[in-house]
């Protein structure tokens, strides 16, 4: 089973509380992990006026609230928390540093979560919604990623739908010159033997899948593709995506 010894939840605004917690206990059972929960209070994030006293944040109340959240999901013991103020992904890389043991767990803020993903070297599970994960879309642009993803969603109990591979072209220079007449064909068997490289990947791992040349499948975007999907997470190793634009859960695996 993947190596995770801690669950990072991260939290700014109260409202996505429950929606954390859920998911953070279910991940810390699974992985046998401790939890630490990191609220910050961001500045265009509202929170009830009865966490401040003399208008300053009371950190203390907030923490009892988190505690209050968790404790009712019957978690590990030990769980450690903490109250912050700006600055989201630098706190959450405090905590982490370069780790890839720890798994951060957050709900989808805009900016805010891919500058966290960007940020952390350990994967960051993005909450979009409540839906309980079953079945995952993987999205890929180096094949070498998709055992890892493969045994990670595993662990999960989360069966994979389809593949996705994102081959990033970058034509040889030999290609780009209009004057040679075997460009061509260089370029298709260029091609060719990056698609019978994965169609062999799949089939030796039991997996669909579907190649799409620069994020493009014809006249498909990858994108698009992605949202037309009805499965409940993206599996994404993928550089390519912008997470902003992907519209369910995302578990982006470093």
């Amino acid at each position: 089973m993947t190596n995770i010894s801690r669950v990072i939840a991260v939290i700014n605004d109260l409202k996505d509380l429950n929606l954390v917690a859920q998911k953070s206990v279910e991940l810390s059972k699974i992985y046998n992990s401790s939890i630490e929960v990191l609220f910050v209070k961001e500045e265009h994030f509202t929170i009830d006026s009865l966490f401040f006293d003399n208008e300053v944040l009371n950190k203390e109340k907030v923490k009892q609230e988190l505690r209050d959240g968790f404790e009712k999901l019957n978690p590990p013991k030990g769980i450690a928390y903490f109250v912050k103020i700006d600055d989201t992904a630098d706190r959450v890389w405090s905590l982490v540093r370069d780790e890839k043991d720890a798994i951060v767990v957050m709900p989808f803020y805009k900016d805010i979560s891919k500058e966290v993903a960007n940020k952390v070297s350990c994967d960051v599970y993005i909450l979009k919604d409540n839906t309980k994960n079953k079945k995952a879309l993987i999205v890929v642009d180096d094949l070498d990623d998709i055992k890892q993803i493969k045994s990670k969603l595993q662990a999960l109990n989360i069966d994979i739908d389809e593949v996705a591979y994102n081959y990033n072209y970058i034509a040889p220079t030999a290609v780009t010159d209009p004057v040679v007449d075997t460009n061509m064909g260089i370029e298709q068997e260029l091609l060719q033997t990056q698609e019978n490289l994965f169609k062999e990947l799949l089939q030796k791992e039991g997996l669909e899948g579907r190649l799409f040349i620069n994020s493009l499948d014809e006249d498909l975007e990858l994108i698009d593709f992605i949202n037309s999907k009805t499965d409940d997470l993206i599996a994404l190793s993928s550089s390519e995506i912008d997470i902003d634009d992907i519209k369910a859960n995302i578990y982006v695996i470093k």
